[in-house]
């Protein structure tokens, strides 16, 4: 069994961000809640950050065992969040370890918190899991790395010792930090090519290159449904994260966040959940201000239930429309089928909302579900 030696002196940090078995191309955007905590332990380490989808699809040959990155890093953190990265997550760390035993081996996420303690009991090239929020977790696992007997300290921890696997007692829960930066990912290679990835992957362009790349915000965190198809419903939230429902960000954040997106020339954002859910009086701050301030961003928003019109009359009144995409889970023309995947609304409501956007150059896109798009 491959178990670490407590040998580490220089904090080299190299964040993988694993391939899917999962089509179409949008396994290269990364969990976008991760993007905050990086930025942190960017502050204390040595960082790197490799997007092995997007490696792939720059140079098909690109072969992440033979970079200079792996050679150097001392701590490696793989995300393992949604199920579709399970295979590959597990293997591309199987395969670092062959061949940099004394690397150290983090997985986290939530496929990674669900499943936890079966990881390290039949992975031993996994050294620890991270079990619900990460960003206190890993920045005090990153500077204690070399001290074993402070790893009991560290919430939320799974980690092996030579006498077998343990979890840590203590419990994390995130809270928003302002100071936290959620959306600078100047440290991810070929970082303006993932942002213009984005873009093409969520909307067409139809701005030329003004509307060229997406960035990710996460606006909330959880959820408040058990959908029947989603990984991430509000039971695993609960009972990994000890959520107690949709905690949505401060508006005066995501308004802070909108401003530093702008300035860095981005104007098209995708929504991590779903902005019908925003509480209405947010949602009415935020159009307001991007009136004010005449920004007219083009905005991705995958809906986890049908808007009401209210969020419709704000959505079309506040974006730039021809940059814009709104995806409705629809799931079947069946009510009854629908309602037992978790969204009961009537085919006649519907109706009633896609009539909302009628004169509008808004794209609306039917089938997509949380489970498929959330970045968070």
């Amino acid at each position: 069994m491959s178990v670490w030696k407590g040998c580490l002196a220089l904090k080299h940090v190299l964040y993988i961000h694993p391939e899917s078995n999962k089509s179409g191309g949008s396994d290269i955007v990364v969990p976008a809640g991760l993007i905050g905590v990086l930025n942190e332990v960017k502050k204390i380490s040595n960082f790197g950050a490799i997007n092995l989808p997007l490696e792939k699809r720059i140079n098909s040959s690109f072969n992440i065992l033979d970079d200079e990155l792996i050679r150097a890093a001392d701590i490696i953190l793989i995300d393992l969040h949604w199920y579709v990265f399970s295979h590959t997550a597990i293997e591309l760390s199987r395969q670092i370890k062959a061949i940099r035993d004394n690397a150290v081996i983090v997985l986290g996420g939530i496929t990674a918190s669900i499943f936890s303690l079966e990881i390290m009991n039949t992975f031993s090239f996994v050294d620890f899991t991270i079990r619900g929020d990460a960003e206190k977790p890993l920045l005090m696992l990153i500077e204690w790395i070399d001290n074993p007997d402070n790893f009991c300290y560290i919430p939320n921890l799974c980690y092996r010792l030579n006498d077998g696997i343990h979890f840590s007692e203590h419990v994390y829960v995130g809270r928003y930090d302002k100071s936290l930066n959620s959306h600078d990912i100047s440290w991810m290679r070929h970082s303006d090519e993932f942002l213009r990835y984005q873009g093409r992957l969520e909307l067409s362009n139809k701005n030329g290159t003004l509307y060229e790349k997406l960035a990710w915000i996460q606006n909330a965190k959880g959820c408040d449904f058990n959908c029947s198809y989603c990984g991430g419903t509000c039971d695993v939230f609960k009972n990994f994260y000890s959520y107690d429902g949709m905690r949505f960000k401060p508006v005066t954040y995501l308004i802070s966040e909108f401003e530093q997106i702008h300035a860095k020339g981005i104007y098209k954002i995708g929504i991590t959940h779903d902005l019908g859910l925003q509480p209405k009086k947010d949602l009415h701050e935020l159009c307001n201000y991007m009136i004010r301030k005449n920004i007219k961003f083009g905005i991705a928003n995958f809906c986890f239930q049908l808007p009401d019109l209210e969020f419709a009359r704000i959505f079309n009144k506040m974006v730039n429309q021809e940059n814009s995409i709104i995806g409705i889970p629809i799931i079947c023309g069946d009510e009854l089928l629908r309602a037992r995947s978790g969204k009961c609304y009537s085919n006649k409501e519907i109706e009633l909302f896609l009539e909302s956007f009628t004169n509008s150059d808004v794209l609306i896109v039917s089938g997509k579900c949380k489970s498929t798009y959330s970045a968070s």
